[in-house]
């Protein structure tokens, strides 16, 4: 008995023992090891407000227009030209800017061979005007005999002429000639052989009327050597034919044109935009602007006429000296116009399918509000619904 009561001491003072130990262990480890920190609080963020920069819708105007190419015209001008056939220039009295009255003289082409044309032909008005006054009287057969002999001679000589005669001019006077006198023979001969005198003055009277056409003929291609002026004006062309080159009949040499009658003129195929009596702005070299009114479009003007694309108009404002006739100038006209209409920049209006809107801020906040557009040009919008005037539109 007594010695079970030991061994429960002995056990029990074990027990405490090893407990204490562990105590003072488990002590030392929590000195050692790192103590956990406490859980920080989270912070509450409050995000920082959105600045908006907006621009107020404003009430105004919009137009939509059209820019045209064109230059200034002369409404009177005309080209011109010699009518003789061909000869070679001697001289031209103008320059092109160089002002000039109705009748003066311009320039001249040779005309040496057509002069001496001219007076072969006259002397032949004067043998016939003889060979007539001949005829118309009694003459016997003896001196008409000895006529004949020497018109024999002359046709004689006039077929030689024509056989060396060079193509041409030559060659057809020389046939002229040829037949002239085989005409005056003829007669001769029909007054010898029927000596009724009304006859032979009737075929007398046919040559000198001949003659005379022929003479006529040359005097009006003598008229085609020289070109006048035919009307005060300026001259915008001058061709650069040297003297002495040759010139073709009907061949532009000189221009002129009527400085009161300028108008501005262009054929851009936006032309037909403009409608008659329209007013547009015509812009010059230097920048300054005149009013114009539209007088004539594609629309109006004979398809067939070279100038079947152009669009003319004529001045409402006074031009200055300075304008000439070919200057190069800027057509602006206006196809369409509003006033009174809400106007934005073009940028602003959203696209999004079949959607227009615009954002705009209410209240603080972005709205996007759907709108419909009238005008629209290169910069500007009209807004016909969706927006009214004064609501802020937001640019950012």
């Amino acid at each position: 008995m007594h010695r079970t009561t030991n061994l429960r001491h002995i056990a029990l003072t074990s027990a405490t023992a090893v407990l204490l130990a562990g105590t003072v262990l488990m002590a030392g480890c929590a000195s050692i090891l790192p103590q956990e920190e406490a859980a920080l609080d989270i912070p509450l963020v409050t995000p920082a407000p959105i600045a908006y920069k907006t621009e107020p819708a404003k009430v105004g105007s919009i137009s939509n227009e059209v820019t045209l190419t064109g230059q200034i015209i002369a409404e009177s001008e005309q080209n011109l030209y010699f009518t003789a056939e061909q000869g070679r220039l001697t001289e031209v009295l103008v320059n092109t800017g160089d002002s000039v009255k109705e009748g003066d003289l311009l320039a001249t082409v040779g005309t040496d061979e057509l002069d001496r044309q001219i007076k072969m032909q006259k002397l032949e008005v004067e043998r016939a005007q003889i060979l007539y006054d001949e005829a118309s009287k009694a003459v016997d057969n003896t001196d008409l005999n000895a006529q004949i002999e020497v018109q024999v001679r002359e046709v004689n000589k006039a077929q030689i002429a024509f056989d060396s005669a060079p193509e041409g001019t030559e060659k057809s006077m020389a046939s002229l000639t040829l037949e002239q006198m085989r005409i005056q023979l003829d007669a001769m001969v029909a007054k010898r052989d029927h000596p009724a005198s009304s006859s032979a003055a009737s075929l007398a009277a046919v040559t000198l009327d001949e003659q005379k056409l022929t003479l006529e003929a040359l005097q009006k291609q003598k008229e085609g050597t020289e070109i006048t002026a035919p009307f005060d004006g300026v001259i915008t062309y001058t061709s650069k034919t040297k003297i002495g080159d040759s010139v073709a009949g009907y061949e532009t040499i000189i221009t002129i044109c009527d400085p009161t009658t300028l108008i501005a003129a262009s054929d851009d195929q936006e032309t037909t935009e403009l409608s008659v009596g329209a007013v547009a702005q015509v812009v010059l070299s230097d920048k300054s602007v005149l009013n114009a009114e539209v007088i004539e479009t594609p629309v109006t003007i004979d398809d067939k006429s070279e100038y079947a694309a152009f669009s003319f108009l004529k001045f409402t404002d006074p031009l200055p000296e300075k304008v000439k006739s070919g200057a190069k100038i800027t057509i602006k006209y206006k196809t369409e116009e509003k006033d009174s209409v809400i106007v934005i920049p073009k940028k602003f209006v959203v696209s999004a399918s079949d959607r227009k809107y615009v954002v705009v801020l209410e209240n603080g906040l972005r709205v996007e509000k759907d709108v419909t557009i009238g005008i629209s040009n290169t910069t500007d919008v009209e807004i016909k619904t969706g927006l009214y005037e004064g609501d802020l539109i937001i640019t950012n």
